[in-house]
């Protein structure tokens, strides 16, 4: 083709993608000072010294003709490029920036996470997103390829590759979409598995902040859409994740009676969410409660013996769990099984067993009307005096206090991350407050009613 109808074609291009989808493109070529504020001057704003021309000029050096070229960059905005026939004299097509979602709270976060950037910037990126336009990628490279047929004689559908901001290939395929079973290159799938893996070792492991920032790192992975219903789409992928943690759970030996709970739990939430925005602040909280689950009820450091007696104690308080009981019921020695428990546990079975007790009943005492003596029952001690003693020496306040007034942190929003507009005041020592203290409470329920 002609280079003036192919100018022609060029410029209709332009005019329409900008016009009808509100997203500035341009034809550019590497060095050029245009692209110094391409990102509307935002690397110029935040980074000293630094823009956008000498990263985008890099990157059409190495596109490739006869590809069209998504690319995400840090700041999970998106570009499309296309070089031109005989790119080194015509350029390339640039269409960009642009968001296929809202941005939000959570973007941000990992915006300023990911490039290490202070809150300071943070009006400087929101200013930033609110230029963008959130559009359908998929209508701009069904456009490009429109313009292929102008451009190349021997046409077909372009490849599409998609690209980080580093250059690095996510995947690529033909007309638009890639096959979701060979999507990723295998370098960059090494990658996501490994990051994976590290971000399940770190559930493993019970730590919060070090999972929370893995889980981060993995969802820098671009994952191929398989659904044309975005909802539907985060709904299956974030059904993975609930499946990930619970068996990253699982291999902390955490009894499946609380895995059952928490992953149902999340189960009916993922299905009653009606937004992305709903989905992303799940997601999250679905990693913290794993790890809170696996910090309160991971057996995995203790010897099977202890590991089923730990279960049955805390899935059975109102049973008979004396010494005599137990060591019948696991066939062992009562003295062997009391040393054993003292050793690995450093405290006596009678002192765990009524602990575990006396959290449960402050628990019921703060978020229920039942009367002491039946919560007592409840919990498994008969003697209501032998209940409301060892109650007081543990809390430091009687039972009967605790049931009269309402908890100081009525009305706000406690450490443990649980507002209380309900439960009763009670002025308890450091920690004694069961939602409060996230240990005592979640360490027998880990999905906790609100």
């Amino acid at each position: 083709m002609s280079q003036e109808p192919q100018t022609a074609v060029i410029d209709l291009m332009i005019s329409l993608l900008s016009t009808t989808l509100g997203v500035q493109t341009s034809v550019l070529s590497p060095g050029s000072e245009e692209l110094t504020d391409i990102d509307y001057s935002l690397r110029k704003s935040i980074f000293t010294g630094h823009d956008a021309r000498e990263l985008f000029s890099e990157i059409m050096e190495k596109a490739e003709e006869k590809y069209i070229y998504s690319i995400t960059d840090h700041f999970f905005s998106h570009y499309i490029l296309m070089p031109l026939p005989e790119k080194n004299h015509s350029g390339c097509l640039l269409v960009g920036p642009y968001m296929t979602e809202e941005a939000n709270e959570f973007l941000y976060n990992r915006v300023i996470s990911r490039n290490r950037l202070t809150l300071e910037t943070l009006p400087v990126l929101k200013q930033y997103y609110q230029n963008l336009s959130i559009v359908d990628p998929a209508r701009i490279t069904a456009a490009l390829n429109h313009i292929a047929v102008f451009l190349y004689e021997d046409h077909h559908d372009l490849t599409i590759r998609y690209m980080t901001e580093d250059w690095n290939e996510q995947y690529s395929g033909w007309n638009y979409v890639p096959d979701p079973e060979h999507a990723f290159s295998i370098h960059v799938t090494e990658k996501r598995y490994a990051a994976e893996n590290e971000f399940l070792n770190a559930v493993m492991r019970g730590d919060q902040v070090l999972a929370v920032r893995r889980f981060e790192t993995f969802l820098d992975f671009r994952i191929a859409p398989r659904y044309k219903d975005p909802i539907r789409d985060s709904k299956n992928l974030i059904i993975v994740l609930n499946t990930l943690l619970r068996k990253a759970a699982e291999k902390a030996v955490v009894h499946p009676v609380y895995l059952d709970e928490i992953s149902h739990h999340y189960a009916v939430q993922i299905e009653a969410s009606t937004s992305r925005r709903q989905l992303e602040n799940l997601r999250i909280e679905m990693v913290r409660k794993y790890c809170l689950l696996v910090k309160n009820q991971s057996l995995k450091n203790y010897p099977p013996l202890i590991r089923d007696l730990l279960n049955h104690i805390n899935l059975n308080l109102s049973s008979d769990l004396s010494l005599k009981s137990l060591s019948q019921m696991f066939s062992v020695n009562a003295s062997y099984l009391s040393s054993l428990f003292r050793r690995e546990m450093d405290m006596t079975l009678t002192d765990y067993v009524n602990g575990r007790r006396i959290d449960t009943a402050l628990k019921l005492l703060n978020t229920t009307d039942i009367q002491i003596q039946d919560i007592a029952y409840y919990v498994g001690i008969e003697d209501v005096n032998y209940f409301t003693r060892i109650f007081k020496k543990k809390i430091g306040v009687s039972a009967h206090r605790v049931q009269k007034i309402d908890p100081p942190c009525i009305g706000r929003t406690c450490s443990g991350g649980i507002r209380h507009e309900t439960a009763k005041r009670i002025h308890l020592p450091a920690g004694a407050h069961p939602r409060c203290n996230q240990g005592q409470m979640e360490a027998h329920h880990p999905v906790a009613a609100e």
